[in-house]
């Protein structure tokens, strides 16, 4: 008996017990059901991670230093002096890092148009683009010469656009207002990417007057390092460490998207290997079932195979027949069992996007879910190998004495 007649055999067999064939497929299915959604959504909310850790920070290799507690006074300023910061920017020319630095000049109300919204206005140097990769929705970024010819423009955030709730497009243009003084209004010319974190506000040129409003009202100061390429940590540390010589009440502390992000991905990834035990315990009971309910088939269908086998069947064509039976129930719960996984997790992302204006863009690990698919069937096959052989090596004449 070839492989293809077995295989037919198997079919026409299960055709003819639809729902002893429907359950057990329907236990492999439930199984490689969870797997499909478990490990979709868990690469989805990975790639999600990834691209809010982009959006937010602007590259993954960004380390944002910021002035710590000031020795014998702990509530002692915050903000970076402009010889500190001529300091930082030495230094990270000498160690060719690119290298920028952000004011925070005022958390306050921002008005865009007809709207208000409670933000911050950060102020950005005209190197800002060799640290942070933003990525703009419309418009364009701040230009060297904004920024040389203190122009009133500014670029809003991606926070702040998911927070208006507003096109893009229709802010391009727009008079942004931070403050009751002329020096307080900006025209819109870019608009970032919306995203979930991140600074929500305005980013306006570092210019001559927003140095004057830090003096009037001084904020938070970073100087932002990229340090792609290069050990975030050990960069870090060597520049926290002469900072510390050459400023010896002053100190730096340092965050980054880097250990954010791997932290984040270290919990996804437990969070996601339990989900994934408890499916493959649910598709170890899928397997479990098809062997029992193979088992039950043979001692049920001991008259069909001594009529087979007094027809010319060999033991091992009814050994082919059944462990064929097993693999044709373990692949089709296995091929079903990823379709309607995907089709759940489909449904759930374009909810997300929809009703909760979350930017999330789905991932499928088409190789993980077709080798979950492989290792179904080869459990189906393990399952119906003692069947199997039980049903070969049934006496002919023991079985035809019973029918």
């Amino acid at each position: 008996m070839t492989r293809l007649v077995s295989l037919r055999g198997a079919a026409l067999q299960l055709r003819a017990n639809p729902a002893r064939s429907s359950l057990t497929a329907f236990g492999v299915l439930i199984g490689v059901w969870l797997v499909t959604i478990i490990v979709t959504l868990g690469a989805t909310a990975q790639g999600f991670v990834a691209d809010e850790t982009h959006r937010s920070f602007g590259l993954s290799g960004v380390a944002a230093l910021t002035l710590g507690d000031t020795a014998g006074d702990p509530e002692g300023p915050r903000a970076l002096t402009a010889r500190e910061l001529n300091w930082l920017r030495r230094r990270a020319t000498e160690l060719g890092l690119p290298h920028a630095a952000e004011v925070t000049l005022a958390q306050t109300s921002l008005r865009l148009g007809d709207q208000v919204e409670f933000g911050s206005v950060v102020a950005v140097t005209d190197d800002i683009g060799a640290v942070r990769d933003f990525r703009l929705v419309a418009g364009r970024a701040l230009t060297h010469s904004d920024i040389s010819n203190n122009r009133r423009v500014a670029v809003v955030s991606g926070a702040l656009l998911r927070r208006l709730k507003v096109t893009p497009e229709s802010l391009l243009g727009a008079s942004a207002r931070s403050g009751p003084e002329p020096s307080d209004i900006y025209s819109v010319v870019g608009v970032l990417v919306p995203s979930l974190t991140g600074d929500n506000g305005l980013y306006v040129p570092n210019g001559s007057e927003a140095r004057r409003a830090q003096r009037d009202r001084p904020g938070e100061v970073e100087f932002l390092v990229n340090t792609s390429g290069a050990e975030q940590a050990a960069v870090v540390a060597l520049l926290q460490n002469e900072f510390a010589t050459a400023f010896p009440d002053r100190s730096l502390v340092a965050a980054g998207a880097d250990p954010a992000a791997r932290e984040v991905a270290r919990l996804s990834n437990a969070f996601v290997a339990v989900l994934a035990l408890l499916a493959a315990a649910a598709l170890v009971v899928g397997t479990l079932a098809i062997a029992s309910v193979m088992s039950i088939s043979v001692r049920q269908r001991e008259s069909e195979v001594g009529i087979r086998r007094a027809f010319g069947a060999r033991a091992s064509d009814i050994y082919k027949l059944f462990l064929a039976e097993a693999s044709f129930l373990a692949f089709t719960g296995g091929v079903c069992g990823v379709y309607l996984g995907l089709l759940v997790v489909v449904t759930a992302t374009r909810v997300a996007r929809i009703a909760f204006d979350v930017p999330i863009q789905l991932v499928i690990p088409a190789t993980v879910l077709w080798t979950a698919v492989v290792i179904t069937v080869a459990l189906g096959v393990v399952a119906g190998l003692l069947p199997a052989r039980t049903a070969a090596r049934l006496d002919v004449i023991a079985a035809l004495r019973d029918e």
